[in-house]
Formats: structure tokens, C-alpha cells, sequence
């Protein structure tokens, strides 16, 4: 059961990293340039194939200008909304 959730949680962190990255209009490359890292691992973190060290997860949702929390749920409508940000 703890194998699958940690597959689950994978593939929510790659839909949410793909979302907001596509909704800042920023390639793969350029989000890899703003948080430092290779193209190769932005691409293999959405593709939900790859764990991340809690410095580069931090440093994707830095990039992405997102908090931490966002990229690990489901939906949108699942944030509450005292996390969600105020425009």
C-alpha cells in the first residue's frame, strides 16, 4: 500500500509541476534555468519517474512561484483556502 501511494503522490507532483509550468508559459528548459537544474530532471519529474530531494522540490516550486504545498494535491478545488493565494 505505502509502494502505491508513494507512485500516486509521484504523479500528482508531475500533473502539478506540468500544470502551473504551462500556465507561466515557461518550457521545460526554462524552468529547469530558473530552478537550476537539468532539463532532463524537470522532464523526468513530469513524467512522475523521478524523486526529488526536498531542496530541488523546493527549488521547482520557488521557480514556478507556487508554494511547496501546491504541487501535492489533487485538484485545485482540494487547496483550502486559506493556502490558496490572494490576488
Amino acid at each position: 500500500m505505502e509502494n502505491r501511494r508513494m507512485k500516486d503522490i509521484r504523479y500528482i507532483i508531475a500533473d502539478n509541476v506540468r500544470l502551473y509550468r504551462k500556465q507561466r508559459n515557461l518550457t521545460q528548459l526554462g524552468l529547469a534555468e530558473r530552478a537550476d537544474l537539468s532539463v532532463d530532471s524537470i522532464k523526468r519529474v513530469e513524467c512522475g519517474s523521478r524523486t526529488m530531494s526536498l531542496e530541488n522540490f523546493m527549488r521547482i516550486a520557488d521557480a514556478l512561484n507556487v508554494p511547496v504545498s501546491y504541487l501535492m494535491y489533487e485538484s485545485l478545488n482540494k487547496i483550502p483556502v486559506t493556502e490558496r493565494i490572494q490576488n
